[in-house]
C-alpha cells in the first residue's frame, strides 16, 4: 500500500513538472517570437518626433503579391516581408511542394498587416512598387531569354568544348565522323565528298582483297560518317519549318541525355 502510494506521489510529481516545462518552453517561445518578429508598437509611439525618412517603411499588398506571383516557390516574398526564417524554409523545400506557396496566396493580407503593425501610422510606404513594375518585367524578359538561350545552344556548347561528341553519337560511329573522314570542321561540301571517295578507295573490300571484315566494318564506318557530315553541310532547305527546326533541337538534346545516362557512349 505504502508503495502504491509512492508510486503515485512519483506520477503527479512527474506530471507537475512536465506541465511546467511545457508552460516554461511556451513562454520562451512566445519570448523569442516577440523579440524576433519585430518591435512592439508603442516603440514607436516613443519616436513621434523621427522625420518619415527615418522610420521603417510600411508594406504594400500588391508589391507582396507581385513577388508572390514571380518567386513564391522559392520564398521571395516572405524575404520581402522581412519573413526570413519562412523564406529560407520556402527556398530549401519550394515553398513546402506549392502547398506552401498557395497558403500564402491566401494570406498575404494577414501577412502585410502583421509587418505594417510593426511600424507607425504616420511612416510612408516603401518605394518598391514603382522599381517593381518597371523592373521585374525587364527582368522576366531576360530570365526567359537566358532560359531560351540555354536551351538552344546547350547542346552544342557541350559539344564544342568536347565534353559530349554528338556528331559521333547521330552518326553512330566509333570515332569523329570528321576524324573518320579525315577532314576538320571547316571543310566545304566539295572537301567532303573527295574525302569520302578517298577512304572509300582505300577500304573497298574490292580493292583489298584478303582484308575481310576489317574493310567491310571500315566502309561501314565511313559511309556513316559521310551521312552525317553531308546532312551538316549541305545547304538548309529554303521550306525549313520552325517544327523542323525545333525537330533538330530535340534530337540534340536526346543524344544529350542519351550520353549523360550512359557515359561511357560519350
Amino acid at each position: 500500500m505504502i508503495e502504491e502510494e509512492s508510486d503515485e506521489a512519483s506520477r503527479m510529481t512527474t506530471v507537475v513538472v512536465s506541465v511546467l516545462h511545457i508552460l516554461l518552453i511556451t513562454w520562451g517561445v512566445r519570448s523569442c517570437a516577440g523579440s524576433c518578429c519585430g518591435r512592439r508598437r508603442d516603440e514607436f509611439v516613443e519616436k513621434a518626433t523621427a522625420t518619415p525618412a527615418e522610420l521603417q517603411p510600411r508594406k504594400r499588398v500588391f508589391t507582396a503579391y507581385a513577388f508572390w506571383g514571380v518567386g513564391g516557390l522559392v520564398g521571395i516574398h516572405h524575404i520581402y516581408l522581412d519573413r526570413l526564417v519562412h523564406g529560407l524554409a520556402a527556398m530549401w523545400t519550394l515553398n513546402f511542394l506549392g502547398f506552401g506557396f498557395l497558403l500564402d496566396g491566401l494570406l498575404m493580407g494577414y501577412y502585410v498587416r502583421r509587418f505594417n503593425m510593426r511600424c507607425a501610422d504616420w511612416a510612408p510606404y516603401d518605394s518598391s512598387r514603382r522599381s517593381l513594375c518597371c523592373r521585374l518585367p525587364l527582368l522576366i524578359f531576360f530570365g526567359l531569354a537566358l532560359i531560351l538561350v540555354t536551351v538552344i545552344s546547350l547542346p552544342r556548347v557541350l559539344h564544342n568544348f568536347k565534353y559530349i561528341d554528338i556528331d559521333r553519337l547521330a552518326a553512330q560511329t566509333e570515332a569523329n565522323p570528321y576524324e573518320t573522314l579525315q577532314i576538320d570542321g571547316s571543310a566545304s561540301l566539295s572537301d567532303v565528298k573527295a574525302a569520302y571517295k578517298t577512304q572509300s578507295l582505300k577500304w573497298h573490300p574490292d580493292r583489298n582483297p584478303g582484308c575481310g571484315k576489317e574493310c567491310e566494318n571500315r566502309m561501314a564506318e565511313i559511309t556513316k560518317a559521310y551521312d552525317l557530315v553531308k546532312r551538316r553541310k549541305a545547304p538548309l532547305p529554303e521550306d525549313r519549318s520552325f517544327a523542323q527546326w525545333l525537330s533538330n533541337i530535340g534530337s540534340d538534346w536526346m543524344l544529350v541525355l542519351e550520353s549523360l545516362s550512359n557515359p561511357q557512349s560519350s
